[in-house]
């Protein structure tokens, strides 16, 4: 499996989070038909699968804004400054 390189492009907390964006991983002649997105949970200590994030729909995009509150929220509780 090849993974996308991914960049936070932006962190605005008065808007109410982060906006990620990645490149497109090689395909080896397969359609992509979805992106998983999981974030790293401080409660969890592994990786949990965004809920704001709809896979299909970010095919094309590439990009994918999630909320403060899902990050600070009782799945992932991190914190101001935690690395995403």
């Amino acid at each position: 499996m090849n993974m996308p390189t991914v960049s936070v492009i932006s962190y605005t907390p008065t808007s109410g989070g982060i906006q990620i964006r990645w490149t497109k991983p090689v395909d080896n002649f397969e359609t992509i038909t979805d992106y998983e997105i999981y974030i790293y949970s401080n409660t969890a200590t592994d990786f949990i699968q965004s809920t704001f994030c709809d896979g299909t729909l970010l095919v094309l995009l590439r990009s994918c804004n999630i909320p403060t509150s899902e990050l600070t929220g009782a799945a992932f509780t991190l914190a101001y400054q935690d690395a995403i």
